[in-house]
């Protein structure tokens, strides 16, 4: 079985900076993955900035569950492979460069 996540997102400025503090969206999703271990795996592997973990793994994770139900859509076809070849890159312990 999945795990089911809840996603709120607000937009909190626009590229002004002007307060905008409306609210865009709210949907649930599944994964076959636990996040929380993803996170922690990134972090620890230092994949990207600690600024960025978050974003890089929610936004990779949406993407790749819907890539994987769409892969054999002609818009995904192309793509998934390269995606997973990604993917496998990234889960092994990487160097100090992203700090």
């Amino acid at each position: 079985m999945p795990h089911t996540y809840r996603l709120s997102l607000t937009h909190i400025s626009d590229q002004r900076g002007n307060s905008v503090a409306r609210e865009v969206c709210e949907f649930e999703f599944q994964n076959h993955d636990d996040l929380t271990a993803i996170i922690e795996r990134a972090r620890s592997n230092k994949v990207v900035p600690a600024s960025e973990v978050l974003e890089f793994c929610v936004g990779l994770k949406l993407l790749t569950e819907v890539a994987m139900r769409h892969r054999a859509d002609p818009a995904f076809a192309e793509f998934f492979p390269h995606l997973g070849t990604f993917i496998r890159s990234i889960k092994a312990p990487k160097s100090e460069k992203a700090e």
